[in-house]
């Protein structure tokens, strides 16, 4: 299955439900009222729902949640305390280290990564959650988690997180599994259902930050997304590509020639080590996959800058006279945010903030 697609069963499942999808339709609140129309797609308006748990009596703002964000190579994790999901850009920004910062006072606490190429990868991510400090109390000790909270495109590894997460204690309602249902964001797709769930959060967050703009929002993992959101803060759809691994990957396993060289990382990536024309077989496949994802960016944000559907068309009429707000997220965000053309916002907790934002 591609990156960034995949339907969900709705809600938030029991343990044992993993596994097995189910096709998610509009919700009865949605379904008393007309849907908008837009270029004869209809335009699904979306309530803010609460996620079912037990226990309506809990205060969230106090459960201790690790947000998860579980893609195809690697999982992302912070803790944090949600903070109920409003339109006001004020409260949308969970302000906080990221990748190891320092502030202890912030409500959401550093963003950790952990590949999926070892096969304990899902016991390291709990372990390190159960030993992880809340933002606000650093000098106690460790909290245990009062609830995960989880957003994932990969159904084999969400699969394996949840049996571990079962072993070591933490089963429905500590539990959650986000779906599209729980996001409150009018989209104008054919299947809302099968939309990746980090695309529909990313864009959440991004309308959430830029009210009454017009948003591309760049996931840059194993696949790139790119997609587009209107003024009024409705999810259009976009486009998906092969990402910087997967491009080096294929490369190497589907040619003979062609030799397997280092995949650039953003701790250690140099935009000088790139150079057009290549001179050597390295530099050339270095500049063909680097330079190749940032020009396609680079154009699918300009496309969005024209009517929202256009078919093929390249009729190029501008939508509006603001430039959309551009947002790169992802693991190969501050690799790519080097190189691309069109102005833009890193945000690499994006998704981990929106999963600590939703109402």
């Amino acid at each position: 299955r591609r990156s960034g697609i995949g339907s969900t069963a709705r809600g938030c499942h029991r343990s044992g439900d993993v596994g097995r999808s189910t096709r998610v339709g509009v919700s009865a609140s949605a379904d008393s009222a007309a849907p908008r129309w837009t270029n004869g797609v209809a335009i699904e308006p979306k309530p803010a729902q609460k996620f079912r748990r037990r226990g309506s009596g809990l205060n969230q703002g106090s459960l201790w949640t690790i947000a998860v964000d579980l893609g195809n190579s690697a999982a992302k994790w912070c803790g944090g305390y949600p903070q109920g999901g409003t339109s006001d850009s004020a409260s949308a920004r969970l302000t906080g280290p990221c990748e190891g910062g320092g502030d202890g006072a912030s409500p959401i606490g550093p963003v950790r990564r952990t590949q999926l190429d070892s096969s304990h990868w899902a016991d390291h991510l709990i372990s390190e959650a159960i030993a992880e400090h809340p933002p606000t109390d650093a000098l106690t000790k460790p909290r245990r988690p009062d609830r995960f909270r989880i957003a994932s495109v990969n159904r084999p590894a969400l699969k394996l997180l949840m049996q571990r997460l079962r072993v070591h204690g933490f089963d429905e309602p500590a539990v959650q599994i986000c779906s599209h249902t729980e996001v409150p964001l009018a989209t104008a797709v054919k299947h809302p259902d099968r939309v990746g769930i980090d695309r529909l959060l990313a864009a959440w967050q991004a309308a959430r930050l830029h009210p009454g703009r017009a948003i591309v929002t760049i996931d840059a993992g194993s696949a790139v997304t790119v997609d587009s959101i209107s003024p009024d803060g409705t999810f259009l759809g976009g486009a998906i590509l092969p990402g910087i691994s997967l491009q080096f990957q294929s490369l190497a396993r589907g040619t003979d020639a062609l030799p397997t060289i280092p995949i650039p990382r953003s701790e250690s990536f140099d935009p000088r080590s790139l150079t057009f024309p290549g001179d050597d077989t390295s530099s050339a496949i270095l500049a063909g996959i680097l330079f190749g994802i940032a020009a396609a960016i680079d154009a699918l944000v300009q496309r969005s800058r024209v009517t929202p559907k256009m078919h093929g068309t390249f009729d190029h009429q501008p939508q509006t006279d603001t430039e959309a707000v551009v947002v790169l997220t992802g693991g190969d965000s501050a690799v790519l945010s080097r190189i691309l053309g069109v102005p833009h916002q890193v945000e690499p907790r994006l998704i981990l903030e929106a999963l600590l934002s939703l109402p």
